[in-house]
């Protein structure tokens, strides 16, 4: 297994970099808005939070232990559960997030789907200059004694 030393060190990580610095400033300075630069972002927005529950609960036990050894101890005991409460919240909202996100990606997918679909609609209309098409597409004709048939097992 290599070490992270030898990845930073290695060409392949710097080029990585590079190309991913590239894509988040044309992604970043794109007016069309055609690329979502939210879902690449909340990785880095979820560490910060992380760290900014991690840093209020310490805060909490800082003042709670300020105020009173007992309820330092009692806030202390409970940091664990509020830390997890929090990140959990927090974990749900960045997931629903993606998943607005992904929607509006198939919708745009969908989107561009329905345009090829009435591009394509246009070729029925030369489809059906063509003199053999009508035989192709037309449904077979059923002999008289077929519907009578019909009729008689309906009954």
């Amino acid at each position: 297994m290599p070490l992270i030393s030898d990845r930073i060190y290695s060409r392949a990580f710097w080029v990585e970099i590079e190309q991913n610095a590239r894509a988040y400033l044309r992604v970043l300075f794109d007016f069309s808005f055609t690329e979502y630069l939210t879902i690449q972002l909340l990785p880095i927005f979820y560490g910060i939070i992380i760290l900014g529950c991690l840093g209020l609960v310490f805060y909490q036990v800082l003042m709670a232990f300020i105020s009173s050894m007992w309820l330092g101890l009692l806030v202390l005991m409970a940091a664990p559960f509020a830390f997890l409460v929090l990140l959990s919240v927090m974990r749900a909202l960045f997931e629903f997030y993606i998943v607005i996100f992904r929607i509006a990606e198939d919708v745009d997918e969908l989107v561009q789907l329905r345009d090829s679909v009435e591009r394509l609609s246009g070729l029925g209309e030369i489809a059906s200059r063509i003199p053999f098409w009508k035989l192709i597409t037309s449904r077979p004709r059923m002999n008289p004694q077929d519907s009578a048939t019909r009729k008689d097992e309906n009954k």
